[in-house]
């Protein structure tokens, strides 16, 4: 999805030519998906490299869009208002994208430890949900808690929850 915003950007806010920065991040995207197509299950250095790479390389195009997005703005006497506030908009979603992506990607070593390491072997947690903190919360509150029921952030788990199926 990042890939595609960035292609619909205008052209005033592109780093490089309109299909260059995209090629990079298909390039760097498709043997990540070749090695784990369906589930994050098996990770070598490279692949851990390469995720990375992937997110930086979103990141930095999309903070220095934003950066030229923000000069137009207020130095280059706007014409077309609706089209920067709809790249104002990509720029945004890109944003929640790669932070998404970030923690994903760095949150108690990344998606492939999380998912095979068992609870207690995994590294200490990077970031803290309110699951870490309901232990000694009301009773209901207490048994969705990390502790007592064991629950891990994983998107497996997001999209196979069944207040979110219906």
């Amino acid at each position: 999805m990042a890939i595609v915003l960035y292609l619909v950007l205008p052209q005033q806010l592109l780093v490089a030519p309109r299909f260059v920065l995209p090629g990079l991040e298909l390039l760097l995207l498709v043997p990540l998906v070749a090695i784990n197509p369906r589930r994050p299950t098996r990770q070598t250095r490279t692949f851990r490299v390469l995720s990375l790479t992937l997110v930086l390389v979103i990141a930095a195009s999309n903070m220095t869009a934003l950066g030229i997005l923000v000069h137009e703005l207020i130095h280059a006497g706007v014409k077309d208002g609706p089209a920067l506030l709809t790249a104002a908009l990509q720029v945004w979603l890109t944003n929640i994208i790669v932070f998404g992506l970030a923690f994903w990607e760095l949150d108690r070593g990344g998606p492939v430890t999380r998912t095979q390491a068992p609870r207690d072997e995994l590294p200490l947690a990077d970031f803290r949900f309110s699951q870490d903190e309901n232990d000694d919360a009301i009773q209901e509150v207490a048994d969705g808690a990390s502790g007592t029921s064991d629950w891990v952030p994983t998107w497996a788990r997001w999209r196979t929850c069944a207040p979110c199926a219906g």
